[in-house]
């Protein structure tokens, strides 16, 4: 489980530090952020849960719940890849 605190918006600077990055590697100084999100402080608990019946297969859930997103998701492993089995925003 994990616990996540933050906030978004013009107030955690993000427009001076991108441009002074910007800078120091000569790329174009960003735009756009005239249409910056409102400043919102946020919350996020993440909570996920592993089993494997050998090495290779398995099946992961996941629960997020905060501001920023809550959702559910099952995922299946064969061995090779993760399969999505289900995914769904809750509200």
């Amino acid at each position: 489980m994990e616990f996540d605190l933050g906030k978004i918006g013009s107030d955690v600077q993000g427009k001076s530090i991108q441009t002074i990055i910007h800078k120091l590697i000569q790329a174009p100084i960003p735009q756009g952020w005239n249409s910056q999100i409102p400043n919102r402080n946020g919350f996020q608990i993440n909570m996920d849960h592993k089993y494997f019946w050998k090495k290779e297969i398995g099946w992961q859930t996941g629960v997020k719940l905060g501001t920023f997103d809550t959702s559910q998701s099952v995922l299946c492993f064969d061995g090779e890849k993760f399969l999505v089995l289900s995914l769904m925003e809750l509200y």
